[in-house]
C-alpha cells in the first residue's frame, strides 16, 4: 500500500480543513494548531457518517436479502455486523475523549486560548487519536472478508447481469434503492444509494484513515511554541514520533488486507446466488 502523494495531502488538508476564523490571528502557527482541531472534527463527523452508511446498508440492502435466502449477502451481513460493532467502539471511544477536551477555536471573541493542554488540537491529544485509529478501528480479518466476498458478489451479480438471469434479484436490488431514494437518506447529502455504491463505502472508508493519519503527521512534524508551553508531562517530539508509528501501523493493516492470498478466507466459500 503505498502513501497518498504529498501533493495531495496538502491539498486535503488546505482545501478541507480551511483557515481559522477571521477574528484570530492567521499566523503559522495558530493555523496550524486550528487544523489539526478541523482534523479532529472530521475524523468524528465522518465517523459518523461511515457508521450511518454501514447500519442503511444493512437495513436497506443486506437484511432484506439474507431474508431471500441469497447465502452470500447472508455472510456479509454478518461481516458487516461485526464491523460496525468495531466502529461503534472506536466512536464511542473517541468522543468520550473529545468530550473531555476544549475547543480552543470557536466563534467568540473573548475566548482566551491559554496555556491548558486539554485543547482539543492539543499534540498529546493528536497522539491519542492517532493511535486510536491505528489501533482500534481496522480488523484486518474482518476487512479481508470484507473485500473477498464483496469482490465475489460483484462478479456474480455482473456475470448474472450478462446472462440475463436471476431478474428478480436485481428487481429487487432496484425497488429497494428507490425506497431509500424516497425516504431522503443521508439528506442534505447527496449520495449514491445503489447497492454497488453502498457495499463499496467499506472498501474506500479503510483507506480513508491512512489519509487523516498523514495529515495529522503533517500538522503535527513542526512543534509549536504553544506545543512547548502544553507538554508538561513529556517532551512534544515523543508525541509526533508517536504519531508517525501510527501512520506506519495503519500502512502494514492496509497492507495485510490486500495481500493476495486468501487462505483466511477459506470458510467464506460462495456458493452462486440462489
Amino acid at each position: 500500500t503505498l502513501a497518498s502523494p504529498v501533493q495531495y495531502i496538502n491539498n486535503y488538508i488546505e482545501k478541507s480543513i480551511n483557515r481559522p476564523p477571521s477574528l484570530l490571528p492567521d499566523t503559522h502557527e495558530i493555523t496550524r494548531h486550528y487544523k489539526r482541531q478541523r482534523l479532529i472534527e472530521e475524523i468524528m463527523q465522518s465517523e459518523y457518517d461511515y457508521i450511518n452508511m454501514l447500519e442503511a446498508l444493512q437495513r436497506g440492502y443486506l437484511e432484506v436479502l439474507s431474508s431471500k435466502k441469497y447465502i452470500p449477502i447472508t455472510l456479509l451481513n454478518i461481516i458487516v455486523t461485526l464491523i460496525l460493532e468495531r466502529h461503534h467502539n472506536f466512536y464511542n471511544k473517541v468522543q468520550a475523549s473529545v468530550e473531555k477536551r476544549v475547543k480552543r477555536f470557536i466563534q467568540r471573541s473573548n475566548d482566551d486560548p491559554g496555556t491548558s493542554s486539554a485543547y482539543l488540537d492539543s499534540l498529546d491529544f493528536c497522539a491519542e487519536m492517532s493511535n486510536l485509529m491505528s489501533n482500534n478501528v481496522i480488523q484486518v480479518e474482518q476487512y479481508k472478508n470484507y473485500s473477498f466476498l464483496y469482490n465475489q458478489i460483484r462478479d456474480l451479480l455482473v456475470k448474472l447481469r450478462h446472462e440475463g438471469q436471476n431478474t428478480e434479484l436485481n428487481e429487487l436490488l432496484i425497488n429497494i434503492q428507490a425506497y431509500m431514494e424516497s425516504k431522503c437518506f443521508f439528506y442534505p447529502y447527496r449520495r449514491d444509494l445503489g447497492f454497488p455504491a453502498m457495499t463499496h463505502v467499506p472498501i474506500s472508508r479503510a483507506t480513508k484513515y491512512r489519509l487523516f493519519l498523514e495529515s495529522m503527521v503533517v500538522l503535527t512534524k513542526d512543534v509549536t511554541e504553544i506545543d512547548f508551553k502544553e507538554s508538561k508531562t513529556c517532551k512534544p517530539e515523543r508525541y509526533t514520533t508517536m504519531i508517525k508509528a501510527s501512520l506506519e501501523k495503519i500502512y502494514r493493516t492496509l497492507e495485510d488486507i490486500n495481500k493476495e492470498s486468501y487462505d483466511d478466507c477459506k470458510d467464506l466459500k460462495l456458493p452462486a446466488i440462489q
